[in-house]
């Protein structure tokens, strides 16, 4: 599943900022954000559609760095009993549930000890990479989408800076659409708001 973001312009202040979708990853993290998207010019009352995936899928590691197909993990609000992973290199049990605005899920490694590490996506784009700690690993990951301003830095590669001001958190499960319009002058600056959500 996946929730569209329809992004107008309606701020005549003439600043160039990039608008960013991203997620704050675990604190135990060291690195800030995982970006979705970018927007990285919207003239004067243009518009952008941003789509972004909520469904989490997994590939385990093993000790040769080499990974495994996709596993799709149950939609957020599923509490599953123990899934079993039988392969070659052992065997593994997921388990999915849902506690305070994150998406909790457990990996046991109960026969062998080839597998090292978990990759997690949110659709096509690596979230978190971590390494089984004996034989569980567990993840936690929010269900927050932020949006916020970056503004370009003078370089030759005209990259972003790593910490977007937050403008807007929105918990995008079970939402199908969203509306958000930029607002704004020269001397007050710009914000974004929310105009409509639609719900699945």
């Amino acid at each position: 599943m996946n929730t569209d973001f329809y992004l107008t312009n309606a701020s005549a202040s003439g600043k160039t900022e990039y608008i960013v979708f991203f997620q704050k990853i675990r604190p135990s993290k060291k690195s800030g954000v995982t970006q979705f998207s970018m927007i990285k010019n919207c003239p004067y009352r243009w518009g952008h559609k941003i789509k972004v995936c909520w469904d989490l899928s997994f590939r385990l590691v093993t000790r040769s760095g080499v990974m495994t197909s996709v596993h799709f993990l149950k939609t957020i609000y599923t509490l599953q009993k123990k899934r079993y992973l039988i392969s070659k290199d052992g065997i593994i049990t997921v388990q999915q549930s849902y506690k305070s605005g994150n998406q909790v899920v457990d990996f046991d490694q109960i026969k062998g000890n080839e597998f090292v590490a978990v990759q997690l996506y949110r659709g096509d784009i690596l979230i978190e990479e971590a390494y089984f700690q004996g034989q569980y690993l567990h993840f936690e990951v929010g269900t927050i989408i932020r949006i916020g301003f970056d503004v370009p830095k003078s370089t030759v590669n005209n990259s972003v800076t790593k910490h977007p001001r937050t403008i807007l958190d929105i918990d995008l499960v079970g939402l199908k659409s969203i509306y958000l319009t930029i607002c704004g002058d020269s001397s007050k600056g710009n914000m974004i708001i929310i105009d409509t959500i639609l719900k699945w």
